[in-house]
């Protein structure tokens, strides 16, 4: 199965404050996202992260946060990826054993990467796009949604990545995937 979330923000405790999330701490917030994750996705989903993960510099210390989340993830750069994404794209593709003692594929997709023939998911919102259905991050909760576009940040699917039904035959069926997260 695939999933999909933006904007976890992983070592930015500022974003607690800028975006009112409910949070009292930064150690609170990030049990909160593995928590959420890892009730979820299985370890053999594929989680696309559709950028701002987290804000760090080193590779190792955003591969030590990946350990801990069930799965395989698909990681798209967001404008506050720094240095580790840079690390990641240059390797394109790390194979990890995480914290449940599988082996996960950590890897680098292009900013607009498509799932099967049904999403396409950027870090940014789109006007136009290939696909049913569009799936951004970015704005967090000051949403820019339409018929067939969705946020995946963190804030509107309540920290918790979202399943992406496949086949997609009717948009109603990724809305109550979204409504499960409300």
């Amino acid at each position: 199965m695939y999933f999909a979330i933006a904007d976890e923000h992983y070592h930015h405790k500022n974003i607690i404050k800028l975006q009112n999330r409910p949070f009292k701490s930064l150690d609170e917030m990030h049990k909160t996202l593995i928590n959420n994750h890892n009730k979820v996705v299985g370890h053999g989903d594929i989680t696309v992260h559709a950028g701002d993960f987290c804000w760090l510099n080193d590779l190792d210390s955003a591969i030590e946060l990946l350990k801990q989340l069930k799965g395989n993830h698909f990681m798209l750069k967001g404008n506050h990826d720094k240095n580790w994404f840079q690390k990641l794209a240059r390797a394109k593709e790390i194979t990890i054993e995480n914290y449940f003692g599988k082996k996960a594929i950590v890897r680098a997709v292009e900013p607009i990467f498509r799932v099967k023939k049904y999403y396409t998911i950027c870090h940014y919102p789109m006007l136009s796009w290939p696909g049913k259905v569009h799936l951004y991050g970015h704005t967090h909760d000051n949403r820019h949604d339409s018929e067939f576009r969705r946020s995946i940040s963190a804030e509107v699917i309540n920290y918790t990545p979202v399943r992406l039904p496949i086949p997609l035959i009717d948009i109603k069926e990724l809305d109550l995937a979204f409504a499960e997260r409300r």
